[in-house]
């Protein structure tokens, strides 16, 4: 439904492309999750629900799905892969990438990894630090610091009391 809203409004503008898929740390058909919030809004704790409430994004997930018909089902992709073959700047261009994906952030900048290896590049990269969701503590550092270490970025401590995590290239 977003896809077509997005592909309607923009329709006239040239200069944006609608790209009907979604960006994980793995490829495959998911769907967008919201029982949590249907359930709050139509029932609630005491049974008699609140229309009114506004729970966000914070109480929805993504589900993995075989059946790429199933209502709401998208095709996600790894982030290499959306680099590669959905990017439009030429690697040497970029500069700065800002992911905000719902909880699954660090997994999806680590993703771009091989990317950043095979073009010899480092973007300042904005996400969010909010691994406790899908990640131990011990696994999303690991997953930051393989990627720190092996493109070249500024160490960074997901432990520390910082909402939102900048990687900044190590300066030569």
């Amino acid at each position: 439904i977003l896809s077509e809203y997005m592909t309607e409004k923009f329709k006239d503008n040239p200069n944006i492309t609608v790209h009907n898929f979604g960006l994980s740390d793995e490829d495959g058909v998911f769907y967008f999750g919201d029982e949590q919030i249907k359930w709050f809004e139509s029932t609630g704790n005491d049974g008699t629900g609140d229309n009114n409430v506004n729970l966000g994004l914070g109480a929805s997930h993504f589900v993995h799905h075989d059946n790429t018909d199933y209502p709401g089902a998208t095709k996600f992709y790894n982030g290499t892969y959306f680099l590669e073959n959905f990017n439009t700047i030429p690697p040497q261009d970029l500069k700065f990438i800002k992911v905000d994906t719902e909880n699954r952030d660090i997994q999806i900048v680590s993703s771009m990894k091989d990317y950043f290896i095979k073009h010899n590049i480092s973007p300042i990269i904005l996400f969010e630090n909010n691994y406790r969701y899908f990640l131990s503590i011990e696994d999303a550092q690991s997953l930051i610091d393989d990627l720190c270490n092996q493109v070249g970025y500024n160490p960074v401590n997901l432990l520390g009391p910082l909402e939102n995590v900048f990687l900044l290239p190590i300066k030569e």
